[in-house]
């Protein structure tokens, strides 16, 4: 059972570096039989070179798995392993062989409890799953089906197929066919029909039907010959499928009606649409198709945890946060961490003190170190003096683990931020244990970013919280089986008062049992030995007592009695706080015990709660079997003294909740326990199940090995398939686990509502009579979970596409409005209950017609939420839950201009003089990451006064703030700057940067702030060569234009000058407006009014008329006419105040226009007959429809109005070019094309190169050869660097042998630039294809400069795919 407060985690991930994933970690479990280890390894590494290939493909050729380790237990002592685990754990690894769990049997599944897009925790895999040969013929080929789970796992995509008596997500549904006639069909996605039959799971016969529908035992099977090549979500056992889903747009089939879980989850958007948001896609090329994608895998072993205990040891840290401290440690120290580890003891106030070398805890030296834990204090707080003494102290180690506790803010250097490279280099995880409302901030970001926990602690703590932080850190040490593991099953800490005696009880339920061991301290000393009475009552009174921190430990000898103990501890009067904890371990090797974990949505990262809810998860399970119906309540704390714990309700009903927090931070803990509701879900032993299953495999080549391989029907859809009759009763239980903690940074707005209500999942419509339907659903909450709505809208209609979040009116009829809603009592319930509601329709239902009903909540301050997906109904049938599809019409993409490719003939000697004049080549090109433009670059010439620079920055940084803000408002909510980059110079020496430029340059920058053109003056322009959607150059900016007062009053507000720039640079379309004096594009011209009488009015696009007068230049007077015509000198002033709120391509400086114009079909006024700009290059089409065919506008989403904006600004700095020269010495080089090209790059590196670029010389024939090594150019170099080009032929043509020397010698530099020069054909291994990706991926751009008809074509590729420049010479 998973269950959340609030939807999902933030979890350890591997890294994509390049086109592939780095370090994917597949985890054995400690439970697996060691004997099984060598088989299990090797089905591995066949099973992940199986899925990079399957990814690699589904991917378009993309992502694919770089390196992989198997993660095998400490414990497994004959298994070969390649080296030791550096960091990687069980507990983090993406996927895991581990046990069977009865419900799925032999399936693979993703743990997936997050939201659309929303990572999952892990893939979940037997050993029986990868090692038998009936796998493939059950589930599919194991790559696919395993890219299959990561897709799950990694960008939050869900299945697009139905699942057996599924009611949300069924089998089968009701659609239509092209013709308008209604059809049922089975709940797929896929890009073509898929052929197949309808078995009856019983008979192996034609299925029954109900209606219309087929009957629960009947399913879809599908041939094996396929046209479709997609959906990897539906089918992943149909060979020819090796593909995900793709919308419209992108040339796919998408059905956004077809009722299956991603399309629940992901609010209809497509598969391909979800993953193409994920960062894994923002800057990927596509790779050849015949480039390895076989993963290098190592075996690697878990190693003893590393401890550096790191404390703080500065004067605030007095009074009761050090006793605690010191007791908690010590408790730590002597009793929990485990033997075999490590630990180190450092302490710091203003310098650190190491006051324990790395020691193995063992028997003999426990108290050593718990000695070593003194409260002595004083100076101040240098946070990052201890962890310097950390990294010093376990360097060389493995699985390294800081646990920092401070209470301060740093104010001695070096600071966190000072030594947060070093650390996360090191390898090192660091969990930080931070007191109360002061302690340093970048704490959370220390853990984050090193994969570390992050926790907080109130100031006046008893040792609880501390002491939950202490035992998190534990989780790094090797796992162990679950069996011998230690489960807390009761937890009590509060304070004595009075009495004789303290007591509680606690259960032992019958999973647990063995090394049971009772806890109890307190903060000071009070008399008396506490004892334990079980439930017999038998006493048991052997104490363990330590003087130095008042523990008392009863440890259990005997197997615990199953029941309700009572524990016991005499008082001497006196108050002081107590905290009690028990733990025992599973009752014998073969039962498993319940254990419960939890964990957040936000990770350790901090919390913008304007815009993200914080979901707290607890998923409970015995084994992996999941417990249902048990109680789950989170505890969230604050470091205030006085505020009180939050407790929250967990939920398991599939909707979302959340809460809301004041700014500060928070920590988490959940509990869990049974009040007699609650079962072990041991799944299905009964036969019906598996019968379709047995008859897929009846014509199996393995037949003797069938009932090896579990096959339970696919699972789960909307519901956990349970069996009472094999469920099991769980016993009074309680479990507690500490979640961590998050930061709120931001709040939303006060008196602000940021959240809407939940979207309804489950609605469900039963038709009574032709005029009576009932609708049920469960309730959402005013704010996800949270709080009682306000009321409902409620939507019918036969037409399914006019129930959407913008309702049609005029083909949809409200049955329940707002108003009424709020008085109706039926539907005003609390989150989580059910709603029954009997509709009364005004209009019968007409007979055998298809209706649809779909509804939203609204919260207090009218948020609405999403709408429900359509469910549809047939007005004669008595039951109908279904959801229906049906198919849309495409509008086919027009097809304007014709392509043209560019051929630029140069020859090798000026190309060359090109590299050394420009630097880097083709024009630099930003990225839409998701909504947001990444990487736009801002570019500062050189030839501007530095004296400036200040001045220019800070205006710069204003202005693409308020770009972004007009942008997103112009394009309805859909783009926006997210990280822009301002170029400096490198000849501006006082500017502060905040990083040195990677490849960019001024030359490839989309906004040039330059010196003033005479003939625009300061007007912002752009410079655009080409037709209509083809790019700009680039936007060219005044220093002036940034930072006079009265630029807005000319032209009007800067934010949407750029924006309008931006049009024409990224869009390509052009002004709708008319020139002064220009025939072509003039400022007025006839046309006709509404009734057909010619008119004369301004040239301009507007979806209202602009209200405005017509004035003289020269007198300021009324304009003089030619004919009809306003003269030369007359000029159009239009009013500040317009209904009008387009064309921003019109009108900049009018306050309300903020859009662009749309033609009519958009619901605009575009004029097709205005004689200006845009409408003659772009055959008269509206901006909004050219903006709309450009690839930004694919893939997006329109975002909520209030969204964050704001980009991230970064100064950055040019760098000195790195070149590598790499030159073709094939024996075809002979003669005049040797002789010049060795005379050209003499030349080129004696006089050409700029002094302080670098170059490295390589020769490359049947190999490559470094003749120079990257050197400094100067006048003390020139002549060595150019004595270092020769000659001298060899051999034949390995063009990738010189591009690999090139990508090493050039290895960690920046603006590195490969010029290649060769004539051949390539004939040796490897090819260009063979090492383009890692080209790629080095982030090098290559000029490629080729000789003659027999040059490589790849050469131009290469050049495209880097961003450099191909040149060629016959």
């Amino acid at each position: 059972m998973v269950m959340g407060a609030v939807g999902v985690g933030a979890y350890p991930r591997t890294n994509l570096v390049g086109n592939g994933y780095d370090n994917v970690v597949v985890g054995l479990s400690p439970m697996l039989e060691e004997s099984q280890a060598n088989e299990i390894i090797e089905a591995v590494k066949v099973a992940v070179k199986e899925t990079s290939q399957a990814l690699f493909k589904a991917t378009d050729n993309k992502l694919y798995f770089k390196k992989v380790k198997i993660l095998v237990p400490s414990t497994w002592k004959g298994v070969a392993v390649d080296q030791p685990a550096n960091n990687e754990a069980f507990e983090d690894s993406e996927m895991r062989v581990e046990l069977r769990n009865p419900v799925y049997g032999d399936q693979v599944y993703t743990v997936q409890p997050g939201g659309c897009g929303d990572p999952g925790r892990y893939i979940h895999i037997t050993p029986n799953y990868l090692t038998s040969p009936l796998a493939p013929d059950v589930w599919g080929p194991r790559g696919k089906v395993l890219a299959q789970a990561w897709a799950r796992l990694r960008w939050g995509v869900f299945d697009e197929v139905g699942y057996p008596e599924d009611e949300r997500f069924p089998l089968f549904f009701r659609t239509w066919d092209d013709s308008q006639n209604m059809v049922v069909k089975p709940n797929y996605c896929a890009d073509k029909e898929i052929k197949g039959t309808y078995v009856d799971i019983n008979t192996g016969g034609s299925c029954k039907y109900v209606g219309d529908l087929p009957d629960k035992n009947c399913r879809f099977k599908p041939d094996d010959a396929q046209l479709a090549t997609s959906s990897l979500m539906s089918f992943a056992d149909i060979p020819n499928i090796e593909e995900f889903c793709k919308d419209h747009k992108v040339g796919g089939h998408h059905d956004i009606y077809a009722p299956n879980r991603h399309n629940l989850m992901c609010n209809s958007r497509s598969v391909w649409d979800v993953m193409s948001d994920h960062a894994d896609f923002y800057n990927v090329t596509k790779l050849p198709a015949n480039h390895d994608v076989t993963p290098e895998v190592l075996v690697v072993q878990e190693t003893a945890a590393k401890f550096a205990l790191v404390l703080d040891k500065s004067g605030s840290m007095s009074g009761q946060k050090i006793t605690m401290l010191v007791n908690t440690a010590k408790r730590w120290l002597l009793h929990d961490v485990a033997d075999g580890s490590f630990v180190t003891i450092i302490d710091f106030s203003t310098s650190a003190s190491v006051q324990k070398k790395l020691t193995e805890v063992s028997s003999a030296t426990r108290q050593s170190l718990a000695d070593a834990v003194t409260a002595d204090l004083s100076g101040s707080t240098c946070i990052g003096c201890g962890l310097n003494a950390a990294l010093q102290e376990l360097k060389g180690q493995n699985n390294k683990v800081i646990l920092l506790i401070t209470d301060g803010q740093e104010n001695e250097k070096p600071f966190i931020d000072d030594v947060m490279g070093d650390v996360v280099e090191s390898g090192s995880r660091v969990v930080t244990i931070s007191y109360g409302l002061y302690a340093e901030a970048t704490l959370e970001e220390l853990a984050q970013n090193t994969g570390g926990k992050a926790y907080i602690v109130p100031d006046d703590d008893d040792g609880s919280f501390l002491n939950d932080a202490f035992q998190g850190s534990l989780t790094y040490q090797p796992g162990q089986s679950i069996i011998n593991t230690d489960i807390k099953i009761y937890e009590w800490d509060g304070t004595t008062e009075g009495g004789s005696t303290m007591s509680d009880t606690f259960s032992v339920d019958a999973t647990v049992g063995r090394n049971l061991e009772f806890r109890l301290d307190t903060n000071d000393y009070v008399a008396g030995d506490p004892f334990l009475t079980s439930p017999s009552g038998k006493t048991y009174t052997n104490v363990e007592f330590t003087s130095e921190i008042n523990l008392w430990i009863i440890k259990l000898d005997t197997e615990a009695e199953v029941g309700e103990w009572t524990w016991t501890k005499p008082l001497s009067g006196r108050s002081t706080n107590m905290k009690v904890t028990v733990t025992a371990q599973a009752r014998d090797p073969v039962t498993l015990p319940i254990i419960t974990e939890s964990w957040m949505n936000t990770g350790t990262d901090f919390v913008d709660a304007s815009q993200q809810q914080v979901i707290v998860y607890a998923r409970v399970t015995q084994g992996d079997n999941p417990v249902v119906g048990a109680n789950v309540r989170a505890y969230v704390t604050t470091p205030s003294t006085t505020a009180e714990a939050v407790e929250l309700d967990l939920l398991d009903n599939g909707q979302n909740a959340d809460v809301q927090a004041a700014k500060g931070r928070y920590a988490v803990k959940a509990q869990v326990w049974d009040d007699g509701s609650s079962f072990i879900n041991n799944g299905f032993i009964t036969s019906r199940r598996r019968r379709f299953i047995d008859m897929l495999l009846a014509s199996s080549r393995f037949p003797g090995l069938r009932d090896e391989l579990v096959a339970n029907e696919y699972c789960c859809g909307s519901v956990v398939p349970f069996n009472p009759e094999t469920a099991v009763p769980t016993g009074n239980f309680t479990r507690t686990a500490a979640a961590g903690s998050f930061n709120v940074v931001k709040m939303p707005p006060t008196g602000g509502d940021s959240f809407p209500p939940s979207q309804v999942r489950d609605l469900a419509i039963m038709v009574n009579d032709s005029s009576h339907i009932t609708l049920t659903w469960t309730a959402p909450g005013d704010d996800f979970d949270s709080g009682m709505v306000l009321g409902y809208e409620i939507w019918m209609s036969d037409n399914i596409s006019a129930l959407n979040d913008n309702v049609n009116e005029n083909t949809a009829i409200c049955i329940l409005d707002l108003p009424h809603s709020t008085n109706t009592p039926e539907v005003l319930k609390e989150p989580g209950e059910e709603i029954v509601l009997p509709v009364k329709l005004e209009t019968s239902l007409e007979p055998n017609t298809l209706y649809f009903v779909s509804l939203r909540a609204v919260d207090h301050k009218r948020n609405n939420g999403l709408m429900s997906r359509p469910v549809g109904f047939i007005s004669d049938t008595t039951k109908g839950s279904v959801g229906i599809s049906r198919t849309m019409p495409v509008d086919h993409e027009r097809t304007d201009g014709a392509a043209m490719r560019w051929s630029v003939l140069m020859s090798v000697a000026a190309a060359a003089m090109v590299m050394g004049a420009v630097g880097v080549g083709a024009s630099l090109r930003t990225t839409l990451v998701g909504n947001g433009y990444d990487d736009v670059v801002v570019g500062l010439s050189p030839m501007l006064e530095e004296s400036q620079a200040n001045k220019i920055i800070e205006a710069v940084k204003v202005a693409v703030k308020e770009t972004s803000q007009a942008l997103f408002k112009a394009t309805d909510n859909k783009l926006y700057f997210k990280k822009v980059k301002i170029l400096v110079p490198s000849t501006w020496k006082g500017v502060a940067v905040d990083q040195p430029a990677s490849n960019e340059a001024f030359e490839d920058s989309h906004m040039r702030v330059d010196l003033r053109n005479p003939v625009y003056g300061d007007q912002v322009y752009t410079v655009q060569p080409g037709g209509c959607g083809d790019p700009g150059r680039y936007i060219h900016i005044t220093s002036k234009y940034l930072t006079s007062p009265l630029a807005p009053k000319v032209w009007g507000p800067r934010g949407k000058v750029l924006a309008q720039a931006w049009a024409r640079l990224r869009w390509g379309v052009f002004d709708e407006v008319g020139y002064p004096e220009d025939e072509r594009f003039p400022l007025f011209f006839r046309t006709w009014d509404d009734s057909e009488n010619m008119v004369v009015k301004p040239n301009y696009c507007a979806d209202r008329e602009i209200k405005g007068t017509y004035v003289d230049i020269n007198t300021g007077g009324s304009c003089k006419y030619v004919d009809d015509l306003p003269d030369k000198d007359c000029r159009f002033k239009p009013d500040d105040e317009q209904l009008a709120t387009s064309s921003l391509m019109s009108f900049t400086n009018i306050p309300n226009i903020e859009e662009f114009c749309k033609d009519h079909k958009a619901g605009g006024h575009h004029d097709i007959y205005a004689p200006n700009r845009h409408n003659l290059m772009c055959n008269s089409r509206s901006v909004w429809d050219v903006m709309s065919d450009h690839a930004d506008f694919y893939n997006v989403t329109k975002l909520p109005a209030n969204y964050n904006v704001t980009p991230e600004v970064l100064v950055v700095q040019e760098t000195a070019a790195n070149f590598a020269l790499v030159l073709d010495k094939s024996g075809s080089m002979g003669g005049q094309k040797i002789t010049m090209l060795v005379n050209t790059a003499k030349r080129w590196l004696l006089h050409d190169v700029a002094d302080g670029s670098f170059v490295t010389i390589i020769d490359f024939s049947i190999y490559a050869s470094v003749q120079k090594t990257l050197t400094e150019v100067s006048s003390a170099t020139r002549q060595s660097l150019a004595d270092a080009v020769t000659t001298d032929l060899l051999g034949s043509t390995c063009i990738g042998c010189g591009l690999n020397a090139a990508l090493q010698e050039l290895k960690g530099q920046n603006n590195k630039v490969i010029l290649l020069i060769t004539d051949g054909q390539e004939n040796e291994k490897p090819f260009i294809d063979d090492v383009m990706g890692d080209v790629v991926e080095s982030g090098s751009r290559v000029v490629t400069i080729s000789y003659g008809k027999y040059a490589e074509d790849t050469l131009e590729e290469l050049a495209q795919n880097t961003g450099g420049k191909s040149l060629h010479r016959a």
